[in-house]
């Protein structure tokens, strides 16, 4: 399978470390005390979420992977 590039949102936490969270996969969510801990966390978490809908064909796994989304630092650039 092709790598493919989802859109994430980063939260940071007022106790510390980042939330983040993939909009395109509900439920897919890590925590890492650093952004790049937390890009790390979610790259997994995203692995394992991809699996196990392919796995139990819970939607469209198809749809899902052909979207085409800005990774986070395409997204952060388009701020500036």
């Amino acid at each position: 399978m092709e790598n493919k590039t989802f859109q994430i949102n980063l939260i940071a936490e007022k106790e510390g470390g980042y939330t983040v969270t993939v909009p395109q996969l509900p439920g897919c969510v890590s925590y890492g005390k650093t952004i790049e801990e937390a890009k790390r966390n979610i790259q997994a978490a995203v692995s394992l979420h991809l699996a196990n809908v392919k796995e139990h064909n819970k939607r469209d796994f198809k749809s899902i992977i052909n979207k085409t989304v800005f990774s986070v630092e395409e997204f952060l650039e388009l701020g500036k």
